[in-house]
């Protein structure tokens, strides 16, 4: 569903300038100099006219993935459900990257070990819940 402007700025303070760039995005220039692409109500690339800071917002799409890949040069990439920046680092929300493209805050690592146990343990957790184990409701349920 296509949002219009207002909807996209409501709440937000001290722009100068906005104008649609793709379908629910925003460029915003905003009076303290910065611009930001804002996609639906999350400021999602954030330029102070040297570094890019990349947000999800929590909100990993490809359309969020697509909107930063065209709007900066950290080409995002993903694998097993992790995204990686076009340096091989791991993405993550408030990164920041230089105008090549590369992570200049501090790396974050991936324990694949620890990312493994906990993928097994979600495994094994849902092969216990089976039609014939679910408990059925009774009188103390709501």
């Amino acid at each position: 569903m296509k949002r219009t402007k207002g909807e996209l700025l409501s709440n937000t303070k001290g722009v100068k300038n906005s104008k649609f760039v793709q379908n629910n995005t925003l460029k915003i220039e905003y009076e303290n100099g910065t611009t930001a692409i804002r996609l639906h109500n999350t400021d999602i690339i954030i330029f102070n006219g040297t570094n890019f800071i990349l947000n999800s917002g929590g909100w990993r799409t490809s359309t969020t993935k697509d909107r930063i890949n065209t709007f900066t040069p950290a080409r995002i990439s993903q694998k097993k459900g992790l995204w990686y920046l076009r340096d091989g680092n791991l993405f993550y929300d408030n990164c920041i990257i230089n105008s090549e493209g590369h992570l200049i805050s501090k790396p974050v690592k991936v324990n694949e070990d620890k990312i493994k146990k906990i993928k097994k343990q979600i495994t094994d957790y849902c092969n216990l819940i089976t039609k014939d184990n679910l408990p059925f409701p009774n009188s103390g349920d709501c």
